[in-house]
């Protein structure tokens, strides 16, 4: 089995602890907000709720371009 590494920075954590259902990120650039959202991804993923997970992004191939690799990368072999 893999080990993953899901390390969150302060500001990711205190998003990721707050209750709401929706949540929106007002940052800029290489702050962290992909990660955060793979971590998300992958969490949900693993938590044995099937069809719970789902990344959006402006167009199809510009969300798979974000995140596929980004997913791999903490959790692919």
């Amino acid at each position: 089995m893999a080990n993953l590494d899901l390390s969150l920075l302060p500001w990711q954590k205190e998003v990721a602890n707050d209750p709401a259902r929706f949540k929106v990120i007002a940052a800029g650039r290489r702050c962290g907000k992909t990660h955060f959202a793979a971590v998300t991804l992958i969490l949900a993923a693993l938590d044995g709720n099937p069809g719970g997970v789902m990344y959006v992004g402006p167009t199809q191939g510009l969300a798979r371009d974000l995140m596929w690799d980004k997913l791999f990368e903490l959790a692919g072999e």
